[in-house]
This record gives C-alpha cells, structure tokens and sequence, in this order.
C-alpha cells in the first residue's frame, strides 16, 4: 500500500527544489514591479517636468533633503540619522545631494 502512494506522487515537484523556485518566483516579481515603476516614471516624466520645472526624480530628492533639513534643525538628529530616516542608506551620498539641493 504505501509502495502504491509513493507511486502516486511522482509527478509532485520535488520539495528540495521548493526553496529554489521560491527565490526564482520572488526575482521575477520584483523585476516585473521595477518595469512597471520605471514606466510610470518615463511617462510621467514629461508633464512633471512641463509643469513644475523638474523631473520626479528631482522633485523626489528634494523632498527628502527637505525632510532631512527639518529632522537636522527642528528635532536636532545627528545627519547620520537624518539621512536614514529620509531614505538615503549612504551618508556620504546623502550629503553630497543635500548640498545641491
């Protein structure tokens, strides 16, 4: 009987290779989310730019250098902190576009 089950389940993927597949799965979902992210920003590029005088992704870096600004001057943060919390993972680039902006 339980020779007759095992039979069965052969056509079952193998669960060794779940993790594998998993991770491949994961990988295509987030490539497919950063096309549809880089296509709404090109389309949305041009009449940002007609209208406000920038790109998005322009407008993006100085909303988070004005947030950083107000974490530094109005709740006294370290600028290490400042630029985490206003989503830069490197200091050093964080200050090199605060300084443009």
């Amino acid at each position: 009987m339980v020779h007759q089950l095992a039979e069965g389940l052969t056509g079952l993927p193998d669960i060794d290779d779940l993790p594998h597949r998993l991770a491949r799965i994961s990988g295509e979902i987030r490539q497919a989310k950063r096309r549809r992210l880089a296509l709404a920003l090109m389309i949305a590029h041009h009449p940002f730019q007609i209208s406000l005088g920038l790109t998005p992704r322009e407008v993006l870096s100085h909303e988070r250098c004005r947030i950083a600004w107000q974490l530094i001057h109005e709740q006294g943060l370290p600028v290490a902190e400042a630029a985490t919390r206003s989503g830069y993972s490197d200091q050093f680039y964080f200050s090199r576009v605060f300084k443009k902006n």
